[in-house]
């Protein structure tokens, strides 16, 4: 019994030093895409810091949750311009990120939108 619930313990530590370590490659990676303007690298770590939310509905609740999952992990400043206030088929959402680059401000809109099962999906990013 005490191999068993060592091994879950030696686990859950395992799988959570992990999780940690790819909330920092997202960051750097959603950083980085923002300051040279990669739309696909910024894709990436959104959908990778969605995945992390407790629950991917897209509704203003799990937005402002990713909003503030964004500047508590990954130290960027958000500024959550609408929800739902593009009217597109599908509508979308804007959000407004902010990271420091070498010593410069630089600052891009994000487009979220919705799949038809209701989650929450990266759309686009411009200035």
């Amino acid at each position: 019994m005490q191999k068993l619930a060592l091994s879950i313990l030696v686990l859950t530590i395992l799988f959570s030093s992990c999780r940690k370590e790819n909330i920092s490659n997202d960051c750097g990676s959603l950083k980085d895409g923002i300051a040279t303007n990669d739309i696909s690298k910024v894709k990436a770590a959104l959908t990778n810091l969605i995945a992390g939310l407790q629950s991917k509905d897209y509704n203003e609740i799990n937005i402002n949750a990713l909003s503030q999952r964004i500047s508590s992990s990954c130290g960027a400043t958000i500024e959550s311009t609408c929800f739902d206030c593009i009217k597109t088929l599908p509508s979308q959402t804007e959000i407004r990120i902010s990271v420091n680059s070498a010593g410069v401000s630089k600052v891009k809109t994000i487009d979220l939108s919705y799949t038809s099962a209701n989650k929450i999906v990266f759309h686009n990013m411009h200035d």
